[in-house]
């Protein structure tokens, strides 16, 4: 983030972002299709041998690209000296600068929800038993919905600033979340009150255009 914040000029934040959602979204909706052709190879071994190869080669040509970017000369910032003097200086500036202790306490929810994500995919293959085919159907709604959002949030940014793209996400992200968590326990897992292919499904839903990433 700070390097986006040095190279890119706040004014073209939502369309940056929107443009890495929107490109990002189509090239992982092809590699949810491949993933999907992967899990069905008959020797488990060689899936996952596959899956995390590929991951690897792509992961290191992303990051290699990234580290190419050019950022604008900086001054040079106050080293704390020591690891300690360091921590010391990070809890005075939580315990004295509101915009910082905001904005760590706002990473920290999100890093939290980021994490737990994956699980609701586990939930459904394992718990509702819809099959190892359908991480790569939940993969592909959600990329799919990572596009599909660009269509609200690319003009939500450039009417209304990107704290109101801020705040969308964050109510839409809150919103998602419960859904979920209803889901899951009108599911057969918990109180049955659903079946369990319409969890599944709603459950891809939630994970499909309906999501949002703030």
């Amino acid at each position: 983030m700070e390097v986006v914040g040095r190279t890119v000029p706040s004014r073209r934040l939502g369309a940056y972002f929107a443009q890495r959602l929107f490109w990002g979204g189509l090239l992982g909706a092809g590699a949810a299709l491949a993933v999907r052709k992967t899990l069905e190879l008959p020797d488990e071994g060689l899936r996952y041998a596959v899956l995390f190869g590929l991951a690897t080669a792509f992961v290191s040509a992303g990051y290699t690209l990234f580290g190419s970017i050019q950022e604008p000369e900086m001054p040079a910032s106050r080293s704390a000296g020591s690891p300690l003097a360091l921590l010391g200086e990070g809890w005075e500036m939580l315990r004295r600068d509101p915009v910082f202790r905001h904005l760590l306490i706002a990473r920290a929810a999100f890093a939290t929800w980021f994490t737990a994500s994956p699980f609701v995919m586990l939930f459904a293959v394992h718990d509702l038993g819809a099959g190892a085919r359908t991480g790569g159907t939940f993969l592909l709604a959600r990329l799919s919905g990572f596009v599909l959002s660009n269509l609200l949030w690319h003009p939500l940014s450039r009417r209304h600033g990107n704290r109101a793209v801020l705040r969308a996400g964050t109510l839409g992200c809150c919103m998602l979340t419960l859904a979920a968590a209803a889901i899951s326990l009108a599911s057969p897992a918990r109180l049955g009150w659903i079946p369990a292919r319409a969890a599944v499904l709603a459950l891809e839903g939630r994970d499909g255009p309906g999501r949002r990433r703030a």
